[in-house]
């Protein structure tokens, strides 16, 4: 089944896209050259960003049909400058989990969630005193724990170095796999794209 597609999409004067199909459950890599619109896509795939022509269709609907703030619910998109708040790890999964009005999770759980991303910190450890790289992978394990899905994963490994980043992706594609999640991943690896892709859309190319 075809989770996300898209039909004549043009972002801007300047970013015009092939027909895009992501199969479900399968791990879908983006790859392509600077600038080639890899962050637009995944902005148009969660309604953050608006196109100026063509159709993109989620479960076969229409995105333009769909409520926004729903449709963010079903695919979330983990970027590159992602948001924490002020306080621990606890805080932020309780902060997040409070704003979508869902049950919090045990602690047992919030740590399940900072095992899976390799966050090397404890519950009562303030964020603000943590790395960029740590940051990241917070939020990460806070939007897997939400189950979408698809997530849409944005150079979800650029801090790391080759082997973690394995390492990181395993655990990611595991749980999405564990969880019936489809997983797709902006990535500049040549390496971790042969590793793990299922399915490769070549922005500067074409659909493997």
């Amino acid at each position: 089944m075809i989770i996300l597609s898209t039909k004549d999409i043009v972002a801007s004067d300047v970013i015009k896209y092939p027909n895009i199909y992501i199969p479900q459950y399968k791990v879908t890599f983006i790859t392509g050259p600077s600038g080639c619109g890899k962050t637009t896509l995944f902005k148009i795939f969660n309604r953050t960003f608006d196109f100026k022509e063509g159709e993109v269709f989620y479960k076969n609907n229409n995105l333009l049909n769909m409520d926004p703030l729903k449709l963010r619910k079903s695919i979330i998109l983990a970027g590159q400058d992602s948001f924490l708040f002020e306080g621990t790890t606890r805080e932020n999964f309780q902060k997040f989990y409070e704003y979508r009005d869902i049950p919090q999770l045990s602690d047992e759980q919030i740590q399940y969630y900072l095992k899976l991303t390799l966050v090397n910190a404890s519950l009562d450890t303030l964020c603000e005193t943590l790395s960029g790289g740590q940051r990241h992978r917070i939020f990460i394990s806070i939007m897997c724990s939400f189950k979408p899905d698809v997530i849409l994963l944005d150079e979800p490994t650029a801090a790391l170095d080759e082997n973690t980043a394995s390492c990181f992706l395993n655990n990611i594609i595991n749980f999405c796999k564990l969880e019936k999640i489809t997983p797709v991943i902006i990535s500049h690896s040549n390496k971790l794209t042969q590793d793990f892709a299922d399915h490769i859309i070549n922005l500067g190319g074409h659909n493997e």
